[in-house]
């Protein structure tokens, strides 16, 4: 029984953001609001899953910037195919709703809650544009890294840009109340703000140490050889009990990265949220899901600083 309590949440996240089709029972408002806690997991997989066919053509061709351009064109085919190309899809209907102005703020919810098979201009435009921009950084960000052989940096942002863009994702379904004539079981509202909290003091630390450690010390990971990686690992450590003040650029320098990417996605929340507040009354399922793409562009236009900041 407490499995199934565990289990469904979990079940009924990747049921919503990617391929996976798990047997849930009718969706409650307890059960979606029990479901954003894995939410971050869901973008995860889909980073990782994502992630792994590009940076083994990294790994293999990375002096042929055909085959980094290819990589990149991979990876953004295969965080929308993941996640059934729900983040397009949310776009192009809530561009749709905010672009009829004659709407009332609860005909624009009922609007997005009817299925739109043929998204209109709006639509069709806005996710063209945001689709070209994330194959444009994307490029770049495989020409600033892959091209210079950080396959580990690369590797992280690939991985971890999803999961981020998942995170502000739960952050702009929950800042506000529910939109009015938003359904109960949606997730627009129902935030846990302790939860989050936590893991952003549990994520936060770990992911400017990771960050510190390429900075300063760039490939010390490598995955065919565990004892030389922890070899690097040690000496760097001794390095940095050795060099203080290199260690504490290293650390600033990682809190910059992380800085970059989190200002990105809480812009990106701030924007839709407050889109979606003035238009439909508040928050709705379909806003934060415009919230993962959007946050996702922007994510990687910080990497992209951010791998300037290391190459620089």
């Amino acid at each position: 029984m407490l499995t199934d309590k565990l289990l469904q949440p979990l079940k009924l996240a990747f049921n919503e953001l990617t391929l996976f089709r798990f047997h849930t029972p009718e969706t409650t408002p307890e059960l979606a609001k029990k479901s954003l806690f894995w939410y971050p997991l869901a973008g995860l997989y889909i980073g990782l899953a994502a992630a792994l066919l590009p940076l083994f053509f990294v790994a293999c061709f990375s002096t042929l910037q055909a085959f980094v351009l290819f990589s990149g064109c991979v990876y953004v085919f295969l965080t929308a195919w993941l996640s059934r190309f729900s983040g397009f899809r949310d776009l192009a209907i809530f561009t749709d709703a905010l672009a009829d102005r004659k709407l009332s703020q609860a005909e624009r919810v009922q609007k997005m809650l009817q299925t739109q098979e043929y998204p209109g201009y709006a639509g069709v435009t806005a996710c063209a544009i945001l689709a070209s921009s994330k194959l444009l950084l994307i490029y770049l960000l495989f020409t600033r890294l892959a091209l210079f052989e950080k396959t580990t940096l690369l590797g992280f942002f690939l991985i971890t840009t999803p999961f981020f863009a998942r995170l502000f994702m739960m952050i702009a379904a929950g800042h506000n109340n529910a939109a009015p004539g938003e359904p109960e079981y949606s997730i627009a509202g129902k935030l846990n703000v302790p939860f989050v909290i936590l893991l952003f003091l549990i994520l936060t630390p770990l992911c400017i140490l990771y960050l510190s450690i390429c900075y300063g010390f760039g490939e010390f990971v490598q995955p065919f050889a565990p004892q030389r990686t922890l070899a690097v690992v040690t000496q760097t450590f001794h390095i940095w009990k050795q060099q203080k003040d290199f260690a504490v650029q290293c650390l600033l320098q990682g809190a910059r990265i992380m800085a970059c990417i989190y200002g990105a996605g809480i812009f990106a929340a701030i924007y839709v949220n407050g889109e979606s507040k003035t238009w439909m009354g508040g928050s709705t399922r379909v806003a934060a899901g415009t919230t993962a793409e959007i946050a996702e562009i922007l994510i990687l236009a910080g990497a992209l600083i951010a791998a300037d900041f290391i190459l620089l």
